[in-house]
C-alpha cells in the first residue's frame, strides 16, 4: 500500500518490504503540485484492490487526479468488495463533493485474484460534510450472493438463509 500511496502522490519511502519494522513515507511533492496521472497498479495476488484504492484515493482527490487501474482481489475476505465501494461508499463520496467513478472489468476472488478495479478521480477536491442523522425515506436492506467456481447450489442455500434471517 506504501508503494501504490507513493505512485499517485510523487513519494518517497523505504520500509515496506516484508519482515520490516519501520516505515518511512517522505511526499516529494505538496499536493497542489502534483500532475494528473495515469497509474497502473498490480498486487501481484489476490490482495485487495479495494485496500489500496482507499489508500490511494486522498491524494488522489486532494491532488491532481487521474486514472487507476488495480489488479488484484476485488472480493476478498476482511476487505469491502467491490460492489460496497460502487454502492455505498463512492456515492457517498460524490455526495460530499467529490467526483469519482469506478467499474470493474473483471471480478477476482481469493485464492486466485486476477481481477481489475479502475478509477477516474477528478482532482482538487472541496469536500463537504456529510451528515446522516436519519435513514433516508424508501431506504432498505438488500444483499447479493455472488459466487465463483461453487456450484450452483451454495448460492441458492445463502439466499434462502439470508431470508430467513
Amino acid at each position: 500500500m506504501r508503494r501504490a500511496a507513493a505512485l499517485v502522490s510523487s513519494a518517497a519511502g523505504r520500509g515496506a518490504e516484508l519482515g520490516s519494522r519501520g516505515l518511512i513515507f517522505e511526499p516529494t511533492l505538496p499536493l497542489e503540485a502534483l500532475v494528473r496521472g495515469v497509474h497502473h497498479l498490480s498486487i501481484g495476488s489476490a490482495g485487495s484492490t479495494t485496500l489500496v484504492l482507499q489508500t490511494v484515493l486522498a491524494p488522489m482527490l486532494f491532488g491532481a487526479g487521474g486514472s487507476l487501474a488495480v489488479t488484484g482481489g476485488t472480493h476478498n475476505k476482511a476487505a469491502p468488495p467491490f460492489p460496497f465501494l460502487e454502492q455505498v461508499f463512492l456515492p457517498r463520496l460524490c455526495e460530499m463533493g467529490a467526483t469519482v467513478s469506478a467499474t470493474l472489468p473483471r471480478a477476482g476472488f481469493y485464492p486466485a485474484g486476477g481481477g481489475e478495479l479502475a478509477v477516474e478521480v477528478e482532482g482538487r477536491a472541496a469536500l463537504r460534510p456529510l451528515q446522516l442523522m436519519e435513514r433516508p425515506e424508501g431506504a432498505r436492506a438488500r444483499g447479493v450472493v455472488l459466487s465463483a467456481n461453487l456450484p450452483p447450489g451454495v448460492a441458492h442455500r445463502e439466499q434462502r438463509r439470508s431470508r430467513l434471517s
